[in-house]
């Protein structure tokens, strides 16, 4: 795969570098590197240069753009030089990773009866706040929220503090499994963007709504 980069102001090349087995769509700045990820490496890259300041014998997908963490083959790292991040231990691999580094987790056990997910500091490994959750429900950070969907609707909480916000309690035509009825079917995609999020299910349905 062909990479190339460009000055912003005159449009003139800078550098170019193939890049074997590599992703075009993982491209990402973290900080003053480049993030680039493949089948088999993930690379971040010096912008100016193009040079390999740090590569790791893994795939890693990016769970939030810019963000300064990521959880990588069984471990939490630095997205800029992918070693790992903090001397804190965590109950399993997040679910959602802020810009800033908040590790969200499935928690170890369950907490007023309920299972939840905890906001986890990845330099130190505390835990920041927690919130119930059901396991299969899925986790995205957008903005300044953290948003939780299941087949009970969609619930909003602050990065800050974990405290709720506005909540879509009802949602019509969620798929369920089975002919007449059953358990709410989870989905295998969740993007948010424009203020809407858009859910994909295995069977097909896609479903879409503004952010409550």
């Amino acid at each position: 795969m062909l990479f190339r980069a460009y000055d912003a102001d005159d449009r003139s090349q800078v550098w170019e570098r193939v890049i074997p087995r590599a992703f075009p769509l993982s491209l990402d700045i973290v900080g003053d590197r480049v993030w680039l990820t493949g089948s088999q490496a993930t690379f971040t890259l010096d912008p100016e240069t193009g040079k390999t300041l740090a590569e790791a014998p893994w795939n890693c997908d990016r769970r939030i753009r810019g963000a300064l963490y990521d959880a990588c083959d069984g471990r939490v790292v630095d997205a800029r030089t992918l070693r790992p991040a903090g001397s804190g231990t965590y109950p399993g691999i997040p679910e959602a990773v802020s810009r800033e580094g908040l590790l969200f987790v499935e928690g170890d056990g369950r907490r007023a009866g309920s299972r939840y997910i905890a906001a986890v500091d990845a330099r130190s490994g505390d835990e920041r706040w927690t919130v119930p959750w059901r396991r299969g429900d899925s986790v995205v950070v957008a903005g300044d929220r953290l948003l939780v969907f299941g087949g009970d609707g969609v619930r909003t909480f602050a990065l800050a503090d974990g405290a709720p916000g506005a909540a879509l309690s009802t949602v019509r035509n969620w798929p369920r499994e089975g002919v007449i009825a059953g358990s709410t079917v989870q989905p295998s995609v969740v993007l948010v963007s424009g203020g809407a999020y858009f859910l994909a299910f295995g069977d097909g349905t896609v479903m879409t709504a503004p952010v409550p």
